[in-house]
């Protein structure tokens, strides 16, 4: 990750990081496997400090 001191990152200008989604979906690639039946919703959650939080759908 590139973070760059001339324009910091806030809670509404962080976006949905690619390295993010490719683990999420290795894990939901398990979760099938095992659990075929389960439906399976994709989201990652970023939580920063006191800003709050993003949840991006993948």
């Amino acid at each position: 990750m590139n973070i760059s001191t001339s324009c910091p990152r806030t809670i509404d200008t962080f976006q949905l990081q690619a390295e993010d989604t490719v683990q999420i979906a290795g894990y939901v690639k398990g979760l099938r496997a095992e659990y075929p039946e389960a439906e399976i919703a994709q989201y990652v959650i970023y939580c920063f400090g006191n800003q709050g939080f993003r949840v991006f759908a993948v």
